[in-house]
């Protein structure tokens, strides 16, 4: 594009007459030349058609190093399907739901524009609720409530590999591991029923601990907007000689990267 004197901005499309000349000789029809656009892909596949036109081959060579590293500011929304358990000695509970994550991410780009590492910062919401029920008797039940509820937040670093497409598409697969802080306990109340009769009971609650967990995602980014289906292995947010708490969850992650 050129500015005119106007200061009005306007394809310059001389190239195009130009490299038809140049390539008067290989027999390529003169109708790709009308829309060919100045950009790597397409004009990488013009000379290559060229070059083989007479039978000749094609070798294409890459400077790894042309293109500087830099960073790739993300942000990012997760919804996910969880699931959580609560173990008891002999007996144990499950429940499943939907929670949410907001995501800010910082990645840096090597040379070679295929390797990349990350570190980000979110926040998780969810609300579930586990009902564990041992049988007392014939006629009697102990069902033991655990409700999980939100935010924690997740500090997350780890590498990821692009397969690059095109110059503003590539797929993507990372690998990451993560810190998680619970911010809330866990309730851990309950109730008997004997005998048609209901007598509800409280505990002390129980401590939710900050955990290890692993993340896995699979990817597609296409300019600045990008998805992901996302998997992050359990957190043990609870586990003591009694009691075992932990959930998983997978899901779609929508990204904007600001670069």
């Amino acid at each position: 594009k050129q500015s005119t004197e106007g200061s009005a901005v306007k394809e310059n499309a001389a190239f195009r007459q130009e490299l038809q000349t140049l390539s008067s000789d290989g027999g390529l029809d003169f109708t790709r030349f009308s829309k060919l656009r100045y950009n790597q892909d397409e004009l990488s596949k013009l000379f290559a058609d060229y070059n083989g036109a007479d039978g000749g081959t094609n070798q294409a060579f890459e400077d790894k190093n042309a293109g500087p590293s830099h960073t790739i500011f993300t942000v990012a929304g997760s919804i996910y399907s969880m699931s959580a358990e609560t173990e008891r000695s002999d007996v144990s509970g499950s429940d499943s739901g939907i929670s949410f994550d907001i995501d800010a991410e910082l990645e840096y780009l090597l040379k070679n524009r295929t390797i990349g590492l990350f570190a980000s910062f979110g926040m998780e919401t969810y609300s579930t609720e586990i009902k564990v029920v041992r049988q007392i008797s014939n006629a009697s039940t102990n069902t033991m409530v655990n409700e999980l509820r939100s935010p924690s937040f997740n500090v997350v670093v780890g590498a990821r590999y692009h397969f690059n497409l095109t110059s503003i598409s590539n797929l993507f697969v990372d690998a990451g591991l993560g810190l998680n802080f619970p911010s809330t306990s866990i309730t851990n109340d309950g109730y008997v029923i004997s005998n048609d009769t209901f007598t509800p009971y409280r505990n002390a609650t129980l401590e939710a601990k900050s955990n290890v967990f692993g993340v896995f995602s699979f990817g597609y980014q296409y300019g600045k907007f990008g998805a992901a289906v996302r998997y992050q292995m359990p957190k043990t947010i609870h586990d003591d000689n009694n009691i075992k708490i932990s959930y998983t969850r997978v899901g779609l992650q929508l990204r904007y990267s600001f670069n």
